[in-house]
């Protein structure tokens, strides 16, 4: 047998070097490179995500000449059909008419339609917007069959409704009966007496003729109109007697005193819709004074407006009704002085208002004082309501102070429905809103608000409901609701504040700033032993409008101011806009550390989503704070479709913990790593001797 010698390449130490290598080759392979790994990486990520990117999405952020005047700007939604509902009113109920139209009203032929002095507006309970509440009503009146006044017979006079009013199911309207008599004589309900006034007639003949009506008859009716008064104007009513004031009476800045004085006064001074008393001088409108305290003043539908007092009484009671108004400009709306008899004070339709004063006033522990109904008593400065007596709101009553002072300091003090509020400093939730000397209780759907001026300007978002403090009863407490609202539903553009306690709801007209704009703060964040700082994120935002989910159509074009997050050192992105594309999207790009802030009107929903490459060894993090609600989402890049009704922040950070996968992990695997390297070494040293020996056999 022949034996060959098998000849190898090169000697020992070529094999040790070809060792060395292969071991050089295996420990590069398999240790950790997370600068060329993750760098690799993310070159291929950037990579796969523009080119999604481009696939699902329209890149825009940062176009070259776009401005935002090319587009036309943002507009706040409006759901379909809203303009018709706040123009629809449904009316419920009428307000009872005048008691002058309660029965049949008897004319003189040659009487006009003109000059029955029937109301151009009724008092009804609407329903507006779904919500009720009382209102004038504006209406015009036919007759049927046509009215002649120069014809003797009956007619029926009925209200025309305005456009845009419809009376609900059941409800009638209302309607007066008209007889026109052959006689001598003027107007004369019911067996009535009336006295038409007018601008050449001294007070003294005013004061004859109605005195002298009413030593005939039981109810007398002024009608016509005198202005620039000079004088004081005495009426004697004895009791079981009425005077039911139709006339528009003013006063001229030449009087002084009283204007219409009620001396000795226990009969009923009525003043009727279409009546106004006007007080041009430093006196007071309506005093009544003497030693007699069982009269009563009732302002029913019509206005007693004064420069000084608008009613002053010594202890006659006063009722406001009907839609009717007692205003002051520089003095007291109403104020009582009783004696010992108890007295009171109903305000339960219609309004009691001063501009420079308390409202009402009232010296004496025996008076009442009661807001009911649909009454409101309103003050700007000092105490709306101020009595040594007791002070009840009820029903829908209300009692407000907007300017510094309490809204009632009286003895007793019960809220059982209705509204008292105040807004002035220093108030610390319904503190100084009320000022009781006795007892004060809140029962029922009574709502008892106060708001500290000293707090600053007034701001609210237009579409965020901010509660803010009230006072209810306890076994209420968790229906009642107060907060800071743009028009919420009240047929035209108001701001205030709007209440809720039950069946008792309302809303209180006040200047406050109105804030249409929000600011979304987006950041991005890089963490992570093998992160690449370096790398840049796209990420996708949807418009949507949040009254039905539908995307944003109007392709507007949103501003935004590029930012950087503390301790970065990252360089702040250019501030630029982007506009949505038909489908309300658009796309952004962030590196680490970088913000942009983007400026987007009320009435959005927004949906963001981080376009990352699939297979990213990335894990997304979120954290949201909207209107100081947070929520935290991980493992998730997107943010579902959320309402932007107030300042928000949206954070994302990427944690990239891993390297790319090879079989053998860092930290745990290293002792094998060093006992292969070992072996391989070893196996250096060995192969040039097995190579030797061979040769040698």
């Amino acid at each position: 047998m022949v034996h060959r010698k098998i000849k190898y390449p090169g000697n020992k130490n070529s094999f040790r070097w070809l060792a060395v290598v292969l071991v050089f080759f295996l420990l590069v392979s398999i240790l950790p490179a997370s600068g060329l790994t993750a760098e690799a990486a993310n070159t291929a990520g950037e990579e796969d995500a523009l080119a999604y990117s481009e696939e699902s999405v329209t890149q825009i952020a940062g176009a070259a000449g776009t401005e935002p005047s090319e587009s036309p700007p943002p507009a706040s939604p409006v759901t379909e059909g809203e303009d018709e509902k706040s123009n629809h009113v449904l009316i419920l109920s009428f307000d009872e008419l005048d008691s002058l139209y309660a029965e049949e009203l008897a004319v003189a032929t040659g009487t006009d339609l003109a000059n029955l002095s029937l109301p151009a507006e009724l008092g009804a309970v609407v329903e507006r917007d779904g919500s009720a509440a009382s209102e004038k009503v504006p209406v015009t009146w036919i007759s049927n069959p046509d009215y002649d006044g120069n014809v003797t017979g009956s007619y029926l006079v009925t209200p025309v409704l305005e456009e845009g009013y419809t009376l609900a199911e059941g409800v009638e309207l209302p309607h007066v009966a008209v007889r026109v008599i052959d006689s001598e004589g003027l107007i004369q309900p019911f067996a009535g007496g009336t006295v038409i006034i007018n601008g050449s007639m001294s007070e003294a003949q005013i004061q004859t003729a109605i005195q002298n009506e009413l030593s005939s008859y039981s109810s007398v009716i002024v009608l016509g109109a005198k202005t620039n008064a000079a004088a004081e104007l005495s009426l004697t009513i004895p009791q079981g007697k009425k005077v039911i004031w139709k006339a528009k009476y003013e006063s001229g800045p030449a009087l002084s005193g009283a204007m219409l004085m009620l001396p000795n006064f226990s009969g009923t001074f009525e003043v009727s819709a279409g009546g106004s008393i006007v007080g041009n001088h430093s006196g007071a409108a309506i005093n009544m004074n003497g030693n007699t305290f069982s009269g009563h003043v009732v302002v029913n539908g019509g206005t007693v407006t004064a420069n000084g007092l608008g009613i002053y009484t010594n202890g006659a009671s006063v009722t406001v009704s009907g839609g009717g108004s007692v205003a002051s400009q520089n003095s007291q709306a109403i104020f009582l002085v009783p004696a010992v008899n108890p007295t009171s004070i109903t305000v339960s339709g219609g309004t009691v208002s001063s501009a420079s004063s308390g409202a009402i006033r009232v010296i004496g522990v025996n008076a009442q004082v009661t807001v009911s109904g649909t009454g409101e008593v309103i003050a700007a400065t000092g105490s709306t309501i101020q009595s040594t007596g007791n002070v009840t709101v009820q029903d829908s009553g209300k009692v407000m102070n907007t300017g510094s002072g309490s809204a009632i300091s009286a003895k007793d003090i019960l809220v059982s429905g209705g509204l008292v509020f105040a807004s002035a400093g220093g108030i610390s939730g319904t503190g100084n809103v009320v000022s009781p000397s006795g007892t004060f209780s809140v029962t029922g759907d009574g709502v008892v608000i106060g708001w500290d001026e000293d707090q600053g300007v007034r701001q609210y978002l237009q579409y965020k409901k901010k509660d803010i403090s009230l006072r209810t009863s306890e076994d209420t407490a968790a229906a009642a609701r107060a907060y800071w609202d743009f028009g919420s539903g009240h047929g035209s553009a108001m701001d205030g504040i709007a209440y809720s306690n039950g069946a008792n709801s309302g809303f209180i007209p006040l200047p406050v700033t109105l804030i249409n704009m929000v600011s979304v703060t987006l950041s991005k964040e890089i963490e992570g032993t093998y992160a690449n700082m370096q790398e840049q994120f796209t990420f996708k935002l949807i418009f949507t409008n949040s009254s039905d989910g539908s995307p944003v159509t109007t392709r507007p074009v949103f501003t935004y101011t590029g930012g950087t997050l503390p301790g970065t050192g990252a360089a702040a992105p250019p501030g630029v806009s982007i506009t949505l594309d038909e489908s309300g999207t658009a796309t952004v790009t962030l590196g680490h550390g970088q913000t942009i802030i983007l400026a987007v009107p009320l009435g959005y929903g927004l949906e963001v989503q981080e376009l990352l490459p699939q297979g990213s060894m990335y894990t997304p993090s979120v954290q949201t704070d909207i209107g100081g609600v947070e929520d935290s989402i991980t493992g998730a890049p997107t943010i579902g479709s959320q309402e932007i009704d107030d300042n928000a922040v949206i954070a994302y950070v990427n944690r990239f913990e891993e390297i790319v996968p090879t079989g053998i992990t860092p930290g745990a695997d290293t002792i094998w790593i060093l006992l292969l390297s070992a072996g391989l070494l070893a196996l250096t040293a060995a192969v040039p001797e097995v190579i030797r020996r061979h040769r040698r056999g």
